[in-house]
């Protein structure tokens, strides 16, 4: 195969040419082309016979641009040099690209020059014609920055943004440019949304900075410090203005939660220093007047209504004592137990629900409760002080309920924390009053509430390494939400591994406790490791369940009312002794104390009680009772 010239242009082959990616021709001295390459046509967008015979000015040039002087420029070239020249061209798709050509000449022997090839290639646009280097740079470290950067013109209308102000507010940049004020992700506005900063930058030039709050894309809200400037242009071109914003949402949070324990802190030792005092004159003026109440009984009924009011405003007084109290008493880790928080809930709502019934003055006139308990993962905590800290969360609901509504409680296992929302649907809560919902003493709901249910909550979660956080929204409702760190369900390290215990798994287990969290506590640690577990909260009913089914396991309370555990022991070991007893309660005593009562039990379970303490017990009692097995047999 023959190598194919362009007439007498012998140092370039047209294979060659045809080879190289970058857009490449072959024109004459006057500039009229003779040969294009395929770069060049995907370029230029024309075919090869569109594209040969076109002379200067090219179409896909712009007018201005210097390789439409082309001939002029290459004069002066010696033989083997070449001229380097910058160019915008319009491509095939419409686009301005920026290229840079290199243009050399062919030398005849007489010196005479006869043809010129150009090859083309792109700017990056940190190199594009007409901008400097230390403009370039700075166009990449804004957009490398941080903050929210943002160019726009006088009247706010957005011209350019940073990646950062689309990670910020979670709008894409296609949705930020073009945008004008009031822009959609400042809903609030700043200053309160009646603040038009661009007229006041305008008007007065001089920098404005402020915070403001910016709705994101998804739903959430960004605390923002703003800074607006003027950007002076050069001569001939239009000032702008330049935004910069920095998320300060994370420090404010961690401010917010400094100042707030500072606060509580103040509280706690306020109360520990006068609280006994207040109580002491507290308890003069309840028992005075109730020692004039019972002396004094041809009162008349204005006489009989002041006394009253004095008994019931001290009382008051006494429980809001009681309260302020709860910041400074911490209960110390000693105190703590594993329980679950769904046997919390099940108690703060029955308690709830008894107070309706008893009193219908209380606020829950037309309020429905709705309970959504998954299964998860037992606490270590103050199981006391947490169904006080639900409590207040509970009432708080409710007396965001005044024309009724409901109250939803969920719990959930979330990458390994524990969950508990305390939801409500009322108007919710405008955001410059959620920012002081945990303040001591802050409270919207007039002189008749202390405000501090919600700071005692707050205060009793921290103190048990928990957190409480608030969501709210205005015509939709408000959600607290309480997280722990999940126990692990796992037993400690040194406990006896399945192959090591036998007959203790899957095991069928009737637990009997007239405490209704102690005995969802059983349950909860008896589910989690792999058994099953039946519940009765007094003894008859779990005899007529224990003759009814097959269990492997009781686990029985002493101290019970009506039937205690003693008696409970004598009646299953008549129906089958074959099944092993756990004793739990709170005394001193060991398994031989049972032949003392008439009772065959096999170990004893101390309480508080951990999950370690009741497997320890399990496997004593599956042990105990397959050694009498054997006694028997033999």
């Amino acid at each position: 195969m023959s190598t194919q010239y362009v007439d007498s242009w012998e140092c370039i082959p047209i294979q060659i040419l045809e080879s190289l990616i970058d857009p490449a021709m072959i024109s004459d001295t006057q500039g009229t082309i003779a040969y294009v390459n395929d770069g060049m046509l995907k370029l230029i967008g024309l075919n090869r016979e569109q594209a040969v015979g076109q002379s200067f000015p090219y179409p896909w040039l712009l007018p201005q641009d210097p390789l439409n002087q082309l001939p002029s420029t290459v004069d002066n070239c010696e033989s083997g040099s070449r001229a380097q020249m910058e160019s915008q061209v319009v491509d095939a798709e419409g686009t301005t690209r920026n290229i840079s050509f290199s243009v050399a000449p062919s030398i005849e022997a007489n010196g005479q020059r006869k043809w010129l090839l150009t090859i083309g290639r792109d700017i990056p646009p940190a190199h594009s014609p007409g901008v400097p280097v230390a403009q370039a740079l700075l166009a990449r470290a804004t957009e490398e920055m941080p903050y929210w950067v943002q160019l726009s013109s006088l009247d706010g209308t957005v011209e350019m943004v940073n990646e950062a102000g689309c990670n910020i507010s979670g709008y894409s940049r296609s949705e930020i440019v073009g945008q004008s004020w009031p822009y959609p992700w400042f809903v609030e506005g700043w200053r309160d949304g009646n603040y038009n900063a661009f007229e006041e930058l305008g008007l007065t030039g001089n920098e404005l900075e402020f915070e403001a709050i910016c709705s994101t894309r998804d739903g959430g809200s960004k605390s923002l410090l703003v800074t607006l400037s003027i950007m002076q242009g050069n001569y001939g071109e239009t000032a702008r203005v330049l935004m910069v914003a920095h998320d300060m949402t994370e420090s404010k949070e961690w401010s917010e939660r400094f100042l707030q324990a500072e606060k509580i802190r103040a509280v706690s030792q306020l109360a520990s220093g006068v609280a006994h005092d207040i109580n002491n004159n507290l308890a003069v003026i309840l028992g005075y007047s109730e020692y004039l109440t019972g002396r004094w009984r041809d009162l008349d009924e204005v006489d009989e209504h002041a006394l009253h009011a004095i008994q019931q405003q001290a009382q008051d007084c006494a429980e809001t004592v009681r309260r302020i109290q709860l910041f400074s008493r911490r209960s110390p880790r000693s105190k703590f137990s594993y329980f679950s928080i769904n046997d919390v809930v099940r108690d703060v709502v029955e308690s709830m629900e008894h107070n309706r019934n008893r009193d219908s003055n209380l606020g829950w006139s037309g309020i429905q409760v709705e309970a959504d308990l998954q299964r998860v993962p037992p606490l270590h905590a103050h199981i006391a002080s947490l169904k006080e800290a639900v409590s207040s969360l509970v009432e708080n609901a409710v007396a965001a309920l005044p024309e009724g509504g409901k109250i939803s409680l969920r719990t959930r296992c979330v990458e390994n924390e524990v969950l508990l929302e305390v939801a409500d649907n009322g108007q919710g809560i405008n955001p410059a009053e959620l920012r002081r919902i945990f303040e001591p003493f802050f409270t919207t709901k007039g002189p008749a509430s202390s405000g501090l249910g919600l700071s005692i909550a707050y205060n009793l979660v921290n103190q048990m390494d928990g957190a409480l956080t608030v969501e709210s929204k205005l015509g939709v409702g408000t959600t607290f939400t309480v997280r722990f760190n999940a126990q692990s369900a796992e037993l400690p390290t040194g406990a006896r591994s399945e192959d090591e215990s036998n007959n203790i798994l899957n095991l069928n287990v009737l637990v009997v406790d007239d405490e209704p969290l102690v005995a969802g506590l059983i349950r909860t640690f008896l589910e989690s490791t792999g058994h099953h577990a039946t519940v009765f909260l007094e003894g008859q009913g779990a005899i007529e369940a224990f003759e009814r089914a097959q269990f492997d396991l009781v686990v029985v309370d002493l101290g019970m009312p009506e039937m205690d555990g003693w008696e409970v022991s004598r009646r299953i070991n008549e129906i089958n002794l074959q099944v092993p007893i756990i004793m739990a309660t709170g005394r001193s005593m060991t398994v031989d104390d049972g032949h003392e009562q008439g009772a065959v039990i096999d170990s004893v379970l101390r309480k508080p009680f951990a999950m370690v303490e009741l497997t320890g017990a399990i496997e004593a009692a599956m042990k105990n009772r397959n050694a009498l097995k054997a006694t028997v047999g033999g």
